[in-house]
């Protein structure tokens, strides 16, 4: 007789889990695509260069001394034509000669998203 009090919870705990299970089998559902960080980004990213077109300060130095600088970029990779683009980092404020007009940085570029261009040096990095 008391294994007949244990079989209603048991019996709803089994339908939660095949209900839960079944919705993940249904056809025509998509597998999420995966979420990209920056992280990532950079890392699958490829070796360039970019021309530094326009430089320019943004508020004022934040904890640890780093700058926001808007910069409109030239940038070229290898095999491609140099396309323009434009990047948010945060610089160093010793370094801010580094993005100064005219200048050339070395950068990672994301080739599945060319608008993603990281600084390639512990002197700046990339801000969203």
């Amino acid at each position: 007789m008391e294994w007949m009090i244990l079989i209603g919870p048991l019996l709803a705990i089994a339908v939660v889990i095949y209900l839960v299970t079944a919705r993940r089998r249904l056809p025509g559902r998509k597998p999420k695509a995966p979420k990209l960080d920056h992280a990532t980004r950079q890392e699958r990213g490829v070796w360039g260069w970019a021309k530094v077109l326009r430089s320019k300060p943004v508020g004022s130095p934040g904890l640890g001394g780093l700058q926001r600088y808007e910069l409109e970029l030239e940038v070229h990779l290898p095999g491609n034509p140099a396309y323009p683009s434009t990047a948010t980092w945060l610089v160093e404020a010793e370094s801010a000669g580094f993005v100064a007009q005219g200048r050339e940085v070395s950068v990672k570029v994301d080739p599945a998203d060319l608008k993603y261009v990281y600084p390639q040096g512990s002197w700046a990095r990339y801000a969203e």
